[in-house]
């Protein structure tokens, strides 16, 4: 698990086994009210950082009391990717650094 800070509150992110029930036959998931974001250990490194990116967009919203508006216009759009881009990349970053170890398949 990896403790990460997202514009001042702790946040937690975990590699965890598809078959997880918080996953709900997701890739990743974004659980609020536990500060913890989830990823599907089983998905390649491409995949792994489009789904942090995505969760870490939730995450954002969230703490921005955002994340229960159901539609954005074009401005509100453009003014979210300029300003949680940078904070995103960072956090994307800080994380491979500490990336997981792929998984051994049993043979």
């Amino acid at each position: 698990m990896k403790r990460i800070e997202i514009f001042g509150y702790k946040w937690d992110v975990d590699f965890v086994a598809p078959e997880n029930q918080n996953l709900r036959g997701n890739d990743g998931c974004c659980l609020f009210n536990k500060r913890l974001i989830l990823i599907r250990n089983d998905v390649g490194k491409s995949a792994t950082e489009c789904i942090l990116r995505h969760e870490l967009t939730h995450a954002m919203l969230c703490v921005q009391g955002r994340h229960y508006q159901r539609k954005f216009d074009v401005e509100e759009v453009c003014e979210l990717v300029a300003f949680l881009t940078p904070a995103i990349n960072s956090i994307v970053k800080e994380v491979k650094r500490n990336e997981r170890k792929p998984i051994q398949k049993a043979q």
